[in-house]
């Protein structure tokens, strides 16, 4: 635990255990089942959250035993928990259900889905899709320097979240990314409007991307529970409206230049100005 964006919004904080600490079981599939058993004994004095609820409830059955008789009396059919337990995977009953269908249409579903998405009305040139990197997902990790360094996968930056964009339209834009002399990539900053709410962030051209599409890594921007240098990005949450990772956004040039954090680049100087030398005609003749 931490002191957090989440946690300064709440009232009590209750310590969970790692998943490697704790029962719990999934169906992978329909009618596929498997259970999840600690590989270790909790090393803190923390409950599961499973655990809690039951003791908010006012049972005082453990979750181990809870899973055990919901498994006996709904799952397996007179197996052996013990076997389960052992074997990983339990395949029980797969209920089918067959629906005929009666009525004949004359409308292809996806033809309908095509026209509805011809007909709908743009409003606005560019659509931003909020994502999460690879390395840092949602962001609640953001206090670990080896994902902050773990370059994303496309465009090869680290510690830093920024504006994917087409060559297209970061041209038509006035947005730009240039090498610079030491191997680094340098890029603009675009103001990015949804609904009134605006961020600044730094701009990478994409090859292959859409044009007309934009897009914004979730998980960074985060202040509190870091220490300053772990402190990167924008924080892309302040887009996310209604529930929905797909906005209609309006893009400006806004002032600055970016350094990125990126893998070297080739065909430039690295850093050694000093060996190129520059004069006039007259003063080498001299």
């Amino acid at each position: 635990m931490k002191a957090d964006e989440t946690s300064s919004e709440v009232q009590y904080l209750a310590a969970a255990p790692h998943y490697l600490e704790s029962w719990g079981d999934v169906e992978l599939k329909k009618g596929h089942y498997a259970l999840t058993q600690p590989a270790i004994r909790p090393l803190f004095d923390t409950r599961q959250f499973q655990e809690a609820l039951l003791k908010w409830v006012g049972s005082d059955v453990s979750y181990h035993d809870y899973i055990k008789d919901a498994w006996g009396s709904t799952i397996l059919g007179g197996s052996s928990f013990n076997q389960v337990l052992h074997d990983g995977v339990y395949v029980g009953a797969i209920a089918t259900e067959v629906t005929a269908t009666t009525e004949t249409s004359t409308e292809i579903p996806s033809g309908n889905a095509a026209k509805a998405l011809a007909g709908s009305v743009k409003k606005s040139n560019f659509e931003l899709s909020l994502y999460t990197k690879v390395g840092m997902g949602d962001g609640q990790h953001a206090n670990n320097p080896w994902l902050q360094e773990f370059p994303d996968p496309i465009t090869r930056a680290s510690w830093d979240n920024y504006l994917t964009i087409s060559k297209a339209d970061a041209d038509a834009l006035g947005l730009m990314n240039k090498h610079v002399a030491n191997g680094a990539l340098n890029g603009s900053y675009a103001k990015v409007t949804v609904n009134g709410t605006t961020v600044i962030a730094p701009v990478m051209i994409q090859p292959g991307q859409a044009k007309g599409s934009v897009g914004l890594a979730l998980g960074y921007g985060k202040t509190k529970g870091l220490k300053e240098e772990m402190q990167t990005g924008v924080n892309a949450y302040a887009l996310y409206q209604g529930f929905n990772t797909a906005q209609s956004v309006t893009i400006e040039v806004a002032v600055g230049e970016h350094e990125f954090a990126s893998v070297q680049l080739h065909n430039t100087l690295m850093g050694r100005g000093d060996i190129i030398k520059e004069t006039s005609l007259e003063i080498f003749n001299t």
